[in-house]
């Protein structure tokens, strides 16, 4: 129902936006941090969006996606609420890091529900969790390093019932980019608790994680307005997704990751969304003479949605047992 909303120190009424933070803290040196976030308060009934960004500190496209995303809401044309939270770990920010530095904790594997007396990313995941329970969709959103392509990532198996597992697929399709389903027993993160409380909540991950450029963002900005217009918070249609490829339609589900066995360079031979068949040639591992040291090939009959950097490098001169890439495949395949 829409009407008066609260959350940490933001009140906003109907049919006005409100910004400020979910909670603060202070550090060592006495900084005070603040978890920003933003309202836009319909004036008519409908559901509520929550939509977060910056859970991890390298993925700043997805910021700048839910940046454009509010701007061309339309207060005046909107039914329900959409609960931005855009910076929702401002000390993984900071540092452009996957985990908090004050405690090495990832605010995406955090299982909730939260404590709130806890390390600092349990205290920032105890402060986005009254957002979860007020909202009746999440978008969590995220990015991969280049080369990458555009997906969503869903968790179908911790919704509580069908309808939910129903409405959470309609839900991702709705943003207009490759959908990809993985299977998990307990929920970690924003947008898997959601859909453990029979909320629909789905990942997406841009292709491009450390830039706010146009060409990165506009997909993020354009799938997070489809998804208000499909669940009747904005007035309208989805649009058809534009100058992201590829866009892969079907049943998808995630694989696993590829990892190699020989410390090296590497070398691909395949791009990001590309069909590839079992056995086949995915990269190859250079020593330092330029010798192939390892040939990684894919265990099944699938595609890759990105290739990760070395663990230490963060170039292509990788370690044994680093992880090159994500696989993923179609459904019952």
């Amino acid at each position: 129902m829409v009407g008066h909303f609260r959350i940490g120190d933001i009140s906003v009424a109907s049919g006005e936006i409100g910004r400020g933070a979910i909670t603060s803290f202070r550090l060592a040196d006495y900084r005070e941090v603040r978890v920003p976030a933003m309202v836009l308060n319909g004036k008519r009934d409908g559901p509520t969006l929550l939509v977060t960004a910056g859970v991890h500190g390298r993925e700043v496209s997805g910021i700048g996606a839910l940046h454009d995303a509010l701007k061309l809401m339309d207060l005046a044309r909107m039914s329900g609420r959409v609960i931005a939270i855009p910076v929702a770990n401002p000390l993984s920010v900071a540092v452009g890091s996957y985990v908090t530095p004050h405690d090495n904790v990832n605010l995406a594997e955090t299982v909730f529900p939260a404590n709130p007396r806890g390390s600092v990313t349990q205290r920032i995941a105890a402060a986005i969790e009254p957002a979860i329970h007020a909202a009746d969709y999440a978008i969590d959103m995220h990015a991969n390093a280049q080369p990458s392509m555009s997906f969503v990532l869903t968790t179908r198996s911790l919704a509580p019932n069908d309808q939910v597992r129903t409405s959470l697929k309609t839900f991702a399709e709705a943003f207009g980019v490759t959908v990809i389903d993985k299977s998990s027993n307990a929920p970690a993160g924003i947008a898997e608790y959601a859909t453990c409380q029979g909320k629909p909540g789905m990942i997406m991950e841009l292709a491009g994680n450390r830039f706010i450029w146009d060409s990165i963002i506009a997909a993020g900005a354009r799938g997070i307005l489809n998804c208000a217009k499909a669940v009747g918070i904005l007035p309208g249609d989805p649009e058809p997704q534009t100058g992201v490829a590829p866009i892969i339609k079907g049943d998808f589900v995630t694989h696993g990751l590829l990892r190699v066995n020989v410390g090296g360079f590497l070398r691909l031979h395949k791009g990001p969304g590309e069909f590839i068949r079992k056995d086949e040639h995915v990269a190859s591992i250079l020593d330092c003479y330029g010798d192939v040291a390892e040939q990684v090939v894919m265990p099944v009959d699938g595609y890759c949605w990105a290739f990760p950097c070395g663990y230490v490098s963060q170039t292509w001169a990788v370690t044994e047992g680093d992880s090159i890439a994500y696989v993923f495949k179609k459904a019952g395949v």
